[in-house]
């Protein structure tokens, strides 16, 4: 968020900030005159509008969302004896806060290949129980999905969903307890995302709320590639996973699946 003001003499001070809701993510870089006194107050309220696209070349693919803020509040300025104090109405700015993720292709890297796992597709689906883990290679499983990933689609200008080509996908399946499950694919080599569904009685299958996960935060920064999801479970219903791998230069590699 750009700021700046002409001072009594048409001197000009100026500032940015990068900000996001309820408040500055980093401190002001506020630029002045050598010798002044400057001070800055800033308070300042923001509303927002989530985004999301993705960019996709031959080379490569970037995943951007975030938020588009509207931000209202005031900032004052005490620019001493030089300036006075100056105050401006932030009705006027915007900002935004985003995060992006990015994949290179290798076309000259290793080829996928191998043999076709047995749980390639959802009827082939692998029942574990609870407390178990497995491994598995990918390398050999079809390239396109069965079913999209909720957590990474977005609206087209007509409105249909799109779904980023998440490959090399394998299913496994496990009962529910009547409490959270977690899969997890924590030790896998390789970028993956994770989706649990329930079969909708039709052929179909019924995405999770919240059950797509591609990317997990670490504390305090960082994110890890290799994703882990907790849903809610009902007893005796069957829970189906899906598990592939983001778009890059190896998206397949030996799967580790842990179900708790």
């Amino acid at each position: 968020m750009p700021i700046a003001s002409g001072g009594d003499g048409g001197e000009l001070i100026g500032g940015h900030a990068s900000i996001a809701v309820g408040g500055l993510s980093n401190p002001i870089d506020w630029h002045y005159i050598p010798g002044s006194s400057a001070a800055v107050e800033l308070t300042l309220a923001g509303t927002g509008q989530s985004y999301g696209y993705t960019v996709i070349s031959s080379t490569g693919t970037e995943r951007w969302s975030g938020e588009i803020l509207d931000v209202s509040g005031t900032l004052t300025v005490n620019g001493g004896a030089e300036f006075g104090v100056l105050a401006f109405d932030l009705a006027g700015c915007s900002g935004f806060d985003w995060t992006v993720k990015q994949s290179s292709f290798d076309p000259q890297g290793p080829k996928p290949g191998g043999q076709l796992p047995s749980n390639d597709r959802p009827t082939g689906a692998i029942p574990l129980k609870l407390g178990s883990k497995t491994v598995i290679a990918t390398k050999g499983a079809s390239p396109d999905f069965e079913v999209g990933f909720e957590c990474d689609s977005w609206p087209d200008e007509n409105g249909n969903t799109v779904y980023l080509n998440i490959g090399y996908t394998v299913w496994y399946k496990f009962a529910g307890t009547g409490r959270p499950v977690t899969v997890d694919t924590t030790g896998s080599d390789f970028d993956t995302t994770v989706a649990v569904f329930t079969a909708n009685g039709s052929g179909g299958w019924t995405p999770l709320p919240d059950g797509c996960v591609e990317d997990v935060p670490l504390e305090p920064v960082g994110v890890s590639w290799q994703a882990a999801v907790t849903v809610p479970t009902v007893t005796g219903t069957w829970y189906y996973v899906e598990i592939g791998g983001y778009p890059g230069i190896h998206p397949y590699g030996t799967l580790k699946v842990a179900v708790r």
